[in-house]
């Protein structure tokens, strides 16, 4: 298996990748890569979007979950970057009611590709909401791309 890593503000970005598909996107404190052409390809990407010249990701992605997970995953990508959503309204864009606030919590605490499928951009209703990393990680991704909430 062969990753890079990319060191960022919010700390560093493991990303994993097969030949050409990645993997995984995760927080780690790994230091030592084993990289390979695809794996070079999303971290160059993401350092783009750190340094606030890349809004969306060009890459092939390994999305892992159920069909109602991936589904969901695939809308998510469509959520422009330097906006958000609520719970409630990704909610109701996917699943068609707001009533799916849990489930969606529950499959965006799932996501294997942070960053590039963006769930930090959604949010509750008066709170930044949870993440999987932390909320300060979070609030500083949001700041990063001029959302405020």
């Amino acid at each position: 298996m062969n990753y890079s890593i990319l060191k960022t503000s919010v700390g560093n970005i493991k990303i994993v990748a097969d030949e050409d598909i990645v993997l995984k996107v995760e927080f780690s404190d790994q230091t030592k890569e084993f990289p390979n052409k695809t794996s070079e390809q999303a971290k160059k990407q993401l350092e783009e979007y750190f340094l606030g010249t890349r809004r969306g990701f060009d890459l092939n992605l390994k999305m892992q979950g159920t069909k109602s997970q991936i589904d969901f995953y695939k809308k998510l990508i469509d959520v422009p970057y330097g906006t958000s959503m609520t719970y409630a309204e990704i909610s109701k864009k996917v699943f068609g009611t707001e009533n799916k606030a849990r489930v969606v919590g529950n499959y965006l605490s799932k996501n294997n590709h942070l960053i590039i499928i963006p769930c930090h951009r959604i949010v509750a209703k008066n709170d930044v909401g949870g993440f999987k990393e932390g909320k300060r990680i979070k609030e500083k991704l949001l700041k990063l791309e001029s959302v405020y909430i």
